[in-house]
């Protein structure tokens, strides 16, 4: 799944430090968008799923979830950096924790109870109709799209 989260949200990012570095002047306007990105995200998942009526909603995509993956993200490109600073350069580490924290932002699924034994849980079901495009594929046009927006403010 990780690799697929990563195809879809990585292809965003082409052509991303030409069309960024002409809008982030400085490096804190730099870090000022890295930030807002993120936050964005968290805001875009806890306004639709932690925050509302979403009727499938499950406790496992939430904020915290996402703060998680962005945390191991960075953890694991800063100790790339760390090993080879010409393979993982900082903006990179900046752009893995974007993808990350976006990585959820679209959850169309249904909810499903399953038994185990005395336990039951609730599962999501999240397959696409034949020819949709994935919830990771559908994370990653939303992300494309918050970007354009930036894009055409500056």
């Amino acid at each position: 799944m990780w690799s697929t989260v990563l195809l879809c949200l990585m292809s965003i990012f082409e052509g991303f430090p030409q069309k960024k570095a002409a809008s982030l002047e400085t490096r804190e306007q730099s870090e000022s968008f890295f930030e807002q990105a993120v936050e964005k995200a968290y805001s875009i998942i806890s306004e639709h799923y932690e925050d509302s009526d979403y009727p499938d909603k499950l406790d496992f995509h939430v904020t915290k979830h996402s703060k998680d993956i962005v945390r191991r993200t960075s953890l694991i490109l800063s100790t790339l950096r760390l090993v080879d600073p010409t393979f993982v350069r900082a903006e990179d580490v900046k752009k893995g924790e974007i993808l990350a924290a976006w990585h959820d932002v679209k959850q169309d699924s249904y909810a499903r109870e399953v038994t185990e034994g005395e336990h039951t849980k609730k599962m999501r079901d999240r397959k696409p109709q034949e020819g949709e495009p994935t919830n990771e594929a559908k994370s990653a046009t939303q992300l494309k799209e918050y970007l354009d927006v930036f894009d055409s403010e500056r």
